[in-house]
């Protein structure tokens, strides 16, 4: 009998299948491998020149000028998000004509993005099975990461529902994600929930002279690293042999770079971007504590279950999704919803002065994440959701 053959699909034009740093890949590559253990042929949506970037040339006047436009748009949000949308859905037209002369699947499993149709269409045009992980509401999101609609905004829409009413199945990081889906949409897809996990190294945790406070993700609004380093600075007064290690990056890193420089807490707080998995692991060894201090209420906490796998006590923000996972005083300690800055004072306070409650939060988190998300198990699960 020949192998199932599975396209993995994300219907972003230009998405990088090369970068290390990117946490939607990572996820992908472990759909991929779940299936792969199942004897499945898998492929992703990888195409050549799925949509036409034009890079800066230093010496190109017209470059340069378009370079200045670009800045100037900018200051008007709609109509330069609006421009945008229309050459990415002209990205997403292209990447769905170059995948359908591809060879036709079995099923197509998407991971479902602002916008697309591409996993439908190609289910359509194929006549295929079709799943999708539903990582987060669209529009939603959108509006969340650019503080503005579009006149593209009823694409937006239409796109989530054509997808959510086509799937064969649809899975979810929590109940609170699958509630949505059904009071929105009424899908007649099977619905299952299934929080978003990537399985990485055990790690040794070692002793340090300092107290480090790690923060490892992307630095984007609803994370609120700069109410991070704001409760820090009330926290290292007391505790001067903290540090605070961020790190990641995104568009509000420079943004947190200037709070850290103007509270005058450059020595103190350690930002060196992107790191490779090696440097990564020898910060996560360090760590005392670690925490996200902001999240949205569906977000899947990629980071919380790296911090707990690795053993680290962590602090965890306060949203429907986090708490359908993770249990209050016996995997994690959660922020209050109330002063964001002062409840990460008081739990890294709390943390600090109970050594031995922060590494019983650490042991229990480890061993019901290993339990519960282990590779193998997390493996049959993903299969089990996605597969029709």
């Amino acid at each position: 009998m020949a192998a199932k053959k599975v396209l993995v699909l994300i219907g972003i034009p230009y998405f990088d299948f090369e970068n290390p740093h990117s946490a939607v890949l990572a996820y992908l590559k472990t759909i991929k491998k779940a299936f792969e253990k199942k004897g499945c042929s898998v492929t992703f949506s990888q195409v050549q020149n799925a949509i036409s970037i034009e890079k800066p040339n230093k010496a190109s006047g017209e470059s340069f000028l378009k370079s200045v436009m670009k800045k100037i748009m900018k200051k008007f949000p709609f109509i330069y998000h609006s421009l945008s949308l229309k050459a990415y859905f002209k990205g997403q037209k292209n990447l769905f004509e170059q995948l359908k002369l591809k060879e036709r699947p079995d099923l197509i499993v998407e991971f479902h993005t602002v916008g697309s149709t591409v996993g439908a269409d190609l289910a359509k045009f194929w006549s295929v099975d079709f799943s999708i992980v539903f990582d987060a509401p669209t529009e939603e999101q959108y509006y969340e990461m650019h503080g503005t609609k579009t006149v593209y905004w009823k694409n937006i829409k239409s796109a989530e529902l054509e997808s959510i009413q086509l799937a064969n199945k649809v899975m979810v990081y929590s109940d609170s994600c699958q509630e949505y889906l059904k009071l929105k949409y009424n899908p007649s897809a099977q619905i299952s929930i299934l929080p978003c996990v990537i399985n990485k190294k055990v790690i040794e945790r070692s002793e340090e002279e300092h107290f480090n406070i790690g923060f490892v993700g992307s630095f984007l609004k609803w994370h609120k690293v700069d109410e991070l380093v704001k409760a820090f600075q009330k926290f290292v007064d007391i505790h001067p042999e903290a540090r605070l290690q961020l790190i990641g990056a995104g568009e509000e890193w420079r943004n947190v770079k200037k709070i850290v420089t103007d509270l005058n807490l450059t020595e103190k707080v350690e930002m060196p971007g992107f790191v490779s998995e090696e440097e990564l692991i020898k910060y996560k060894s360090g760590f005392s504590v670690a925490i996200m201090p902001g999240s949205n209420w569906y977000g899947s906490p990629l980071k919380l279950f790296e911090y707990g796998a690795a053993g680290i006590p962590f602090i965890a923000p306060n949203t429907p999704t986090i708490r359908s996972i993770f249990e209050k005083n016996e995997h994690c300690r959660f922020l209050s919803d109330d002063n964001r800055v002062e409840s990460i004072f008081n739990e890294l306070s709390f943390l600090k002065q109970n050594p031995e409650e922060s590494s019983r939060l650490g042991k229990n988190a480890q061993a019901y994440i290993v339990n519960e998300f282990g590779e193998e198990k997390y493996s049959e699960k993903l299969f089990v959701n996605l597969n029709v």
